[in-house]
């Protein structure tokens, strides 16, 4: 079983990579059941217990790469440390403030910057 971690929220895009990742795989893999949970609130106990028959965690679309990762994905990354499937992140957006060349070419993954972040 495949668990798909989501960002679908609000962002069009987001369920779009949502319902790609879920065709790509019953196409490429059609003997592994989707799962697919939101990725912003914690598990219940039966999602919790359904995580732990993964064979592949999947965390797809919504704005992963942003200055507070390492916090993010710790919290995230923390309720999964009983399971052993590995973890694969695909089409993950990023939080900016705008699209200017600025704002790309300095922007910081860091909520605790060094160097020129």
């Amino acid at each position: 079983m495949y668990v798909i971690f989501s960002g679908a929220r609000k962002n069009m895009g987001d369920f779009l990579i949502e319902d790609r990742l879920c065709r790509l795989i019953a196409k490429v893999r059609p003997d592994h059941e989707v799962v697919v949970l939101p990725r912003w609130r914690p598990l219940n106990e039966e999602e919790i217990n359904l995580c732990r028959k993964a064979d592949l965690f999947l965390l797809g679309g919504g704005p992963f790469y942003r200055p507070d990762l390492q916090k993010t994905f710790k919290d995230i990354l923390g309720t999964y440390h009983n399971f052993n499937a590995p973890i694969a992140f695909v089409a993950g957006g990023w939080k900016g403030r705008d699209g200017t060349n600025a704002t790309i070419t300095e922007y910081c993954f860091s909520a605790n910057p060094c160097g020129n972040c």
